[in-house]
């Protein structure tokens, strides 16, 4: 005697498999979205600690030297 409970006609199976590989397929893109977004803050990251150091190692003389170049063209420029 079989149970009813136990038996599935081949819609429902399709449908199981169908809903099976649909799940598989999003939860894939979904881990590709997050690797992305990894590298994406990753670089954004390697971005700013490249920029920190390269204003650390700046010269701030050569920095006043070339603002009181400015001031003074601006100067120049208005008389």
């Amino acid at each position: 005697m079989q149970s009813r409970a136990l038996e599935m006609d081949a819609s429902t199976i399709a449908a199981v498999i169908f809903g099976t590989v649909s799940l598989a397929i999003g939860l894939i893109g979904l881990y590709l979205a997050f690797a992305q977004l990894r590298v994406s803050l990753l670089r954004v990251s390697l971005r700013s600690m490249t920029i920190r150091r390269q204003v650390e190692s700046y010269d701030r003389g050569e920095g006043q030297q070339s603002h009181e170049l400015a001031t003074t063209a601006d100067r120049g420029r208005v008389l």
